[in-house]
């Protein structure tokens, strides 16, 4: 005799889809959030960005180095290792001359608070046609999404 579905798998249908929502939810809020932070550049900077984070696609928000011509990130994956975003990518130089440029990253939480970690600007040269892995790790287990900036060389900084 057919009693209906089971309360308990139909409850733990709903929380999955629940969870499923939420994190869909956060990881878009994020990265509205870093959509807007990446807008509000100073006009006086001259760099290149490009946001990402769990469960989102990475894009190119801003950019007025030029270093974005010749320059191109492929390859991004990410995942969590130990509790923190782990990502990695290819940067890959697309000139057949050489390339010098910096970079930087900056980590956010799931509500798109910037994480107060020191940040310094990483000098690279990639040959023509070369590229470079880069792996990051997440400063803290809270890090949902990342801001990656690129510039011209800067000896002062």
């Amino acid at each position: 005799m057919n009693e209906g579905p089971d309360p308990t798998r139909i409850q733990a249908m709903r929380n999955e889809t629940m969870k499923t929502k939420k994190n869909t939810w956060r990881a878009a809020l994020g990265l509205a959030l870093l959509l807007l932070a990446g807008a509000c550049v100073s006009k006086g900077t001259s760099q290149d960005t490009y946001v990402g984070g769990e469960g989102a696609e990475t894009e190119k928000i801003g950019g007025t180095s030029g270093i974005s011509n010749s320059l191109e990130m492929v390859g991004i994956r990410s995942e969590r290792r130990d509790g923190r975003l782990f990502v990695q990518f290819e940067l890959h130089n697309k000139r057949g001359s050489n390339l010098a440029f910096e970079w930087t990253v900056e980590w956010f939480d799931d509500a798109g608070f910037r994480i107060d970690w020191p940040q310094h600007w990483a000098p690279t040269a990639l040959g023509g046609k070369g590229y470079e892995i880069i792996s990051l790790t997440g400063p803290t287990p809270n890090a949902s999404s990342w801001r990656l900036a690129v510039r011209k060389p800067n000896s002062i900084e």
